[in-house]
């Protein structure tokens, strides 16, 4: 697990920003994490932080741009970081669910429910959170969450985002230790996919959401489709 987190919380109360700093800090001690905060009143200033982050937690009620316009905001920039959001209105959690956000926590917060979303938040960026790839012959790191699948080929790996393509010496085998075992999972010899990154099942292969179609082999079949159920309805 982590040992330093860092968390946004973007609200128009100051009030809200001491109290979830005061219950983060509170968790950070419980479960023996250094967390930095980067507070933001406004989607205006989300929009414009370039600061890496691990999670926000996201007011929905806001002036101006509220949470949700926000949040596909964010969908489309593609940001690594995971949406928690804030709201008294459990009528807006339809909308939370289409910008694809971690978690709904109601207003008033309670510790409980920050504290189980937050326990979540860890075991979903665990191990692998930044991985060493090479472009061009330039080693690089990127978060691994950015990947949406990896193939094997011949000595060597291509590791493939949405954005770009880069190579690695790990194996296949050598890559699923490094990476989470609840995101990742390899679903025919030659490839292991982000589920995260999973648009669509057909019969025998999956559909990224950058288009491509990876096949899912007879043999893994049937481990592949149960990681990835208990993924969709306890992660995502």
């Amino acid at each position: 697990m982590y040992k330093k987190i860092t968390i946004g919380i973007c609200d128009d109360d100051n009030a809200v920003h001491e109290l979830m700093s005061e219950l983060v800090d509170k968790y950070g001690a419980d479960r023996n994490l250094s967390i930095d905060f980067i507070h933001f009143v406004s989607a205006k200033e989300v929009l414009e932080n370039t600061s890496h982050m691990d999670c926000l937690l996201l007011d929905i009620d806001m002036p101006g741009m509220d949470g949700i316009d926000l949040g596909y905001e964010l969908r489309k920039l593609e940001v690594s970081y995971k949406i928690i959001m804030l709201s008294g209105r459990t009528d807006r959690f339809k909308d939370a669910f289409k910008i694809e956000a971690f978690r709904f926590i109601s207003k008033p917060v309670e510790c409980e429910e920050l504290y189980a979303a937050l326990d979540d938040l860890i075991i979903r960026s665990g191990p692998g959170k930044s991985v060493e790839v090479y472009k061009s012959g330039i080693k690089q790191l990127i978060e691994a969450d950015n990947i949406t699948y990896i193939e094997g080929n011949g000595s060597e790996t291509c590791v493939y985002t949405a954005k770009t393509d880069y190579r690695s010496e790990n194996s296949l085998s050598g890559w699923m230790e490094l990476l989470d075992p609840v995101r990742f999972c390899q679903c025919h010899r030659s490839y292991i996919v982000n589920f995260n990154r999973i648009k669509d099942i057909a019969d025998n292969a999956v559909i990224m959401s950058t288009g491509e179609r990876i096949p899912v082999s007879r043999r893994l079949k049937k481990d592949f489709t149960r990681k990835y159920m208990i993924f969709d309805t306890k992660w995502r």
